[in-house]
């Protein structure tokens, strides 16, 4: 299987640097061309299914990318956003001011979140069981994913094995930014392209 993995657009909540995890806002003006553009730069590309998470911000992305299209289109909440408990709807800054993401943001091998949400393993377990799932529906099939920011770091994490402390090592993934990976009939990823921006003509956080 060919896995195409972008993240959403810029919403309201990433340009006031908001914590979104699981909760969701609408997708910026600037958002709304990025989707477009990545999907002018897909336009003669093959793509059998498009995968979006329950929330609108990764719905609307990928009826963008699409466009006119007849695509095929499903949810599937394993993709979702990583869940952050309490810090959800938080201010970004005021967060890691007060020292409280120091370990989540250096540290996510001992990451234990006690203000509810999930853990970097909780994480990677739902995606690898998303990942078997998808390369056993879909052999030698073209998904698009369109997903988010912490499980785009962490499906690269698990494709290439990263030591922990450098989860948010590599490229940054910015909205519409897009990732390739090939997946074996186990679903097993290998990571070929890593959050190309080429087709981008602003790079958004």
């Amino acid at each position: 299987m060919r896995l195409l993995v972008t993240r959403h657009g810029q919403t309201t909540n990433n340009l006031y640097r908001i914590m979104q995890g699981q909760c969701d806002s609408p997708l910026t003006d600037l958002g709304i061309l990025s989707a477009q553009e990545l999907g002018q730069a897909l336009s003669v590309t093959p793509i059998d299914v498009v995968i979006h998470t329950p929330l609108k911000r990764t719905q609307d992305t990928a009826k963008l990318i699409i466009g006119e299209r007849q695509v095929p289109m499903l949810v599937d909440e394993r993709f979702i956003e990583m869940h952050l408990g309490t810090w959800e709807m938080q201010s970004v800054d005021e967060l890691k001011d007060s020292g409280v993401m120091d370990v989540y943001l250096k540290d996510p091998e001992h990451y234990v979140p006690d203000h509810g949400g999930e853990s970097y393993f909780d994480l990677e377990s739902r995606l690898v069981d998303g990942l078997k799932d998808l390369a056993q529906r879909y052999p030698d099939k073209t998904v698009l994913v369109v997903c988010h920011a912490i499980v785009k770091r962490a499906l690269i994490r698990y494709a290439t094995q990263r030591p922990w402390p450098d989860f948010r090592n590599g490229k940054w993934p910015y909205g519409c930014s897009l990732t390739i990976f090939e997946v074996d009939p186990n679903g097993k990823p290998t990571l070929i392209e890593e959050c190309m921006t080429d087709h981008l003509s602003n790079l958004t956080k």
